[in-house]
C-alpha cells in the first residue's frame, strides 16, 4: 500500500470567497440599476417572499 502524504491544505468546493461575491453582486445590482428595471423596496420584497412561502399574514405597523 502507498504511503499517503499527510494534508497540507484545504479544499473546499466553492474557492469563491466572500469578498469577491460581494463585490459581484455589487456590480450586478449596479448595472440592473442603471439599465432602468425596477428593483423592490425592502417591504415589498418581503412580502413577496411571504407570498411565495404560503405565510401571507397582515401585520400592523
Amino acid at each position: 500500500m502507498p504511503k499517503l502524504k499527510p494534508y497540507t491544505s484545504v479544499v473546499t468546493t466553492n474557492s469563491m470567497k466572500t469578498t469577491d461575491a460581494a463585490e459581484k453582486y455589487r456590480r450586478l445590482r449596479e448595472k440592473i440599476v442603471a439599465s432602468g428595471i425596477p428593483l423592490l423596496t425592502d417591504s415589498e420584497l418581503r412580502r413577496e417572499i411571504r407570498a411565495r412561502k404560503g405565510t401571507m399574514r397582515t401585520t400592523k405597523n
